[in-house]
């Protein structure tokens, strides 16, 4: 049965999938921890804490030795499937662990030119000029006649 370790670091929240997880130490935590998501052991620190997210320089994350001995096994610090273990590692300013693949659908996240802008402005502008009121369609003169007949002010599309 695999187990399935979430890491939570200041780059986000990833998943580290153990297939043998008897016996697991420390150690080989963080060796699945470098194969997985690509930190190398010797910059991580790992704890149970989460104020080890807070902490900024190595000095700080020494602090957090509740994960430091690398002999000791896993299930011994109540790390069990779906358990939550913190990682701090030098170089956080930039991204180690890579995030997922990203693929926009449709309009969002497409790069659109000023020449798109000034079409998708037109076709908003020439549906404005239609209102639509009690099932007919009316185009902008109706529109305004009605609203002067009404006598209210017509800003825009709208009374």
């Amino acid at each position: 049965m695999a187990l399935t370790i979430r890491i939570r670091s200041r780059d986000g929240l990833e998943r580290v999938t153990i297939e043998n997880p008897n016996n697991i130490t420390i150690a080989d935590l963080k060796a699945l921890i470098e194969n997985q998501l690509g930190i190398p052991i010797s910059i991580q620190t790992l704890s149970k804490d989460q104020n080890l997210l807070l902490a900024k320089t190595l000095d700080e994350r020494i602090r957090f030795g509740d994960m430091a001995d690398s002999q000791t096994l896993v299930f011994c610090l109540g790390v069990s499937h779906g358990s939550v273990v913190f990682l701090g590692y030098e170089g956080e300013g930039e991204r180690l662990v890579a995030g997922p693949a990203v693929s926009p659908a449709g309009s969002f996240g497409r790069k659109m030119t000023i020449n798109d802008l000034i079409k998708k402005d037109c076709e908003n502008e020439s549906l404005s000029f239609a209102a639509k009121r009690g099932g007919f369609k009316y185009d902008e003169e109706l529109v305004n006649a009605i609203a002067l007949g009404l006598e209210k002010l017509k800003i825009g599309t709208k009374f």
